[in-house]
C-alpha cells in the first residue's frame, strides 16, 4: 500500500514539474507592462477623432490599451476624466 501511494506521489510530481504552460492564442504578448498605481486620469479619443472617448487611469494604462488594441488605438486629448464618461480604465 505504501508503495502505491509513493508511486502515485512520484507520478504527480513528475507530471506537475514537466507540464507545459498553456499556449496563448493572443497576439498581445508583451503588452501588459506593469503600470504605477498613481491616479492621474486622462481623456483619450480614437485616432482620427471618430468614436467614443475613454478615460484611463494614467498614460501607462493608455499605452497598454493601445498595445492590446493595435487596430483601434486611442490618443490623449486632455488631462482628467472625459466629460460624460461612464467609467475609467485603471489597468
Amino acid at each position: 500500500m505504501r508503495f502505491i501511494i509513493s508511486l502515485s506521489l512520484f507520478v504527480c510530481f513528475v507530471a506537475l514539474s514537466t507540464a507545459l504552460p498553456a499556449k496563448s492564442g493572443s497576439s498581445t504578448k508583451g503588452c501588459s507592462k506593469a503600470c504605477p498605481f498613481n491616479y492621474d486620469p486622462i481623456c483619450a479619443q480614437p485616432q482620427g477623432g471618430s468614436g467614443p472617448k475613454l478615460a484611463f487611469g494614467n498614460d501607462c494604462v493608455l499605452e497598454n490599451y493601445n498595445c492590446e488594441h493595435a487596430n483601434a488605438r486611442y490618443e490623449r486629448i486632455s488631462s482628467g476624466e472625459c466629460p460624460g464618461s461612464t467609467g475609467i480604465r485603471l489597468q
